[in-house]
């Protein structure tokens, strides 16, 4: 039977000074990097074309807390991250200014969330599955708040019994 036990060799190695990274297609890296697969780990500032993050890697993806923002006023997201996608408690600003405040899960909108859409002037409270309106929630207007639905959600739809 194999040990269990890990050697030193099987671990990332990190060393504890900021290194800055450039990758052959331009992308730029600052943070700790792991000394054999040279990807990031710890804390970093990932920049690229269209983003920058700056927040936790671990085995070269972004895991844990983290700040996303496309360059040019496209967007931005604060929040978890788990295996490179949104995951946990975040904030989505879109580039219209619409805004999403809630749990993310694979990336996707998912649980309890809040977002205010400013294309359709039009706030959601309420339960997210996959991205979409999904469960309990209820749609108000943002110019004078009246209730414009209540109730259940099916796929992004208003469920109707």
């Amino acid at each position: 039977p194999e040990s269990s036990a890990q050697s030193d060799d099987d671990e990332a190695v990190a060393d504890d000074k900021v290194e800055l990274h450039t990758y052959p297609n331009g992308d730029t890296y600052i943070g700790a990097m792991d000394r054999k697969t040279t990807q990031c780990i710890g804390f970093g500032i990932y920049r690229c074309k269209k983003t920058t993050f700056i927040g936790e890697f671990i085995d070269g993806k972004r895991h844990g807390y983290g700040r996303l923002q496309l360059h040019q006023n496209r967007g931005s997201y604060s929040g978890g991250y788990a295996n490179d996608k949104k995951h946990g408690l975040g904030t989505l600003i879109l580039r219209d200014g619409s805004c999403y405040h809630g749990l993310f899960e694979n990336g996707k909108m998912e649980g309890h969330g809040t977002l205010r859409d400013v294309r359709n002037g039009t706030v959601y409270i309420g339960e997210w599955k996959e991205g979409k309106r999904h469960g309990k929630g209820t749609l108000t207007d943002i110019a004078d708040g009246s209730i414009l639905a209540t109730g259940m959600w099916s796929k992004g739809e208003e469920a109707t019994m």
